[in-house]
Formats: structure tokens, C-alpha cells, sequence
């Protein structure tokens, strides 16, 4: 008889938790929680970076796109520049990117065809520091 008080009261406990769960879930807007839809302007530094994973091809398009353009400088890239190590495509790609970012400012800056993506961490490396505008 024992064994069914406690998984009378296990199953008590994890209904409790999945109503709870639920609750919080359909009522954030009127806790006044944000989403991740919410226009909320960021209150820290933010860089842009490449997201893991993608191509090098489109790596190699952004690169080619940000220096062929001279849409910034891409001399500490090139091999003896601050941030040519580690010579790889992500890298060159994510300092760029928040290069081009940095000067830019502005909504969709960071999309890249959807392949940036904001951090709100010092992505600096080493010698390579990445350019920070402060606001």
C-alpha cells in the first residue's frame, strides 16, 4: 500500500511541474517577459561572427564580397597582418564580418545571408582584436 502513496504523490508532484510549465509558458507577456521575436535593443557590446557550420564556399563569398568591395580594411587578414592566425576561413570570415559590422550599425548588418550571427562575448584572439563601436 506504501508503493502507491509515493507514486500517488510522484505523479502529483510531476503534474504540478508540467502545469506550472504550461502556465509560464502561455502567460510571459503578461509577466512582462521578453521573446526571442521582441525588438529589444541590446544593452551590452555586441560583435558579429559567422555561425558554426557554414560553408566554405559562403565563408569565401563574404570574404570576397567585404575586401573585393573595399567595404573595410582587410589587411590584418593577409598573411603578416594582426589577425592572419589561425589562417581558416571562419576566422578571417568572423573578423571581417564584425568589421563590416562595426562601421555599419544597422538592422540586417549581421544577417550575411543569414549565415552572422550577434555574440555578446570578445571574440578578440591573441593579436587579432575585433573592432568594438561603442554607443
Amino acid at each position: 500500500m506504501k508503493s502507491n502513496k509515493l507514486t500517488m504523490n510522484g505523479f502529483l508532484s510531476i503534474m504540478m511541474v508540467v502545469t506550472l510549465i504550461i502556465w509560464i509558458g502561455t502567460n510571459d507577456q503578461v509577466m512582462g517577459a521578453t521573446t526571442m521575436d521582441d525588438e529589444a535593443k541590446p544593452t551590452g557590446p555586441r560583435w558579429c561572427v559567422a555561425k558554426y557550420g557554414t560553408s566554405e564556399q559562403a565563408l569565401t563569398d563574404i570574404i570576397e564580397w567585404i575586401c573585393a568591395g573595399r567595404k573595410v580594411d582587410c589587411s590584418p587578414c593577409r598573411e603578416g597582418g594582426s589577425c592572419y592566425e589561425p589562417d581558416t576561413l571562419y576566422r578571417h570570415a568572423s573578423f571581417l564580418m564584425n568589421r563590416y559590422y562595426q562601421v555599419n550599425r544597422q538592422k540586417g548588418d549581421c544577417d550575411f545571408s543569414g549565415n552572422g550571427i550577434e555574440i555578446e562575448f570578445e571574440p578578440s584572439c591573441g593579436k587579432c582584436y575585433y573592432d568594438l563601436k561603442q554607443e
